[in-house]
């Protein structure tokens, strides 16, 4: 084993070690506690918590980068399986405004956009992404292009699945 292999194996056992000295904290009677024993586990409670969040958000980015970089959307090795999801794409309202402008039939936006308008309260305009996408397959370049520059990508997550546990 290599001195960068050896790092890691300390320090996934160091995690291990903490994690488990949490565990013995969250299984304490906390209602024996004092009032200063109660907020102060509540403290470091929070602080490893923080420090675990920041610690698998540094581990997630490796891992989306392993699979981005092959161009995949799965990294297996032995029991795991990580898998690299997208959140539904938003769009930018301001770039559609020039759809409403002539390039689509007032039939079509129709289908696809809901302007404002009062009810009780104000309604704000609405564009449905699914509808939108139609249309770019009928009009082509002009609304296609349109709908391209006013999608805003959402972050991409991982999943990651322990194969040993699936029943």
């Amino acid at each position: 084993m290599d001195n960068r292999s050896e790092l890691m194996h300390a320090s996934v056992n160091n995690v291990e070690q903490s994690t488990l000295s949490t565990l013995k904290l969250l299984e304490m009677a906390h209602q024996d506690l004092s009032d200063f024993e109660l907020l102060h586990t509540r403290a470091i409670l929070g602080d490893q918590l923080a420090q675990l969040k920041d610690a698998v958000g540094r581990v997630d980015m490796e891992i989306l980068h392993r699979i981005e970089s092959t161009n995949a959307t799965t990294l297996v090795s032995g029991r795991y399986e990580a898998t690299r999801n997208s959140a539904t794409p938003t769009l930018d309202y301001a770039r559609l405004v020039t759809l409403k402008e002539g390039i689509m039939a007032d039939q079509d936006l129709l289908e696809c956009y809901t302007p404002e308008h009062e009810e009780t309260v104000t309604v704000p305009e609405k564009w449905s992404l699914q509808k939108l996408k139609k249309f770019a397959n009928k009009y082509g370049d002009p609304v296609g292009k349109v709908l391209e520059l006013a999608k805003i990508q959402g972050r991409s997550f991982i999943t990651i699945r322990d194969k040993e546990w699936i029943v």
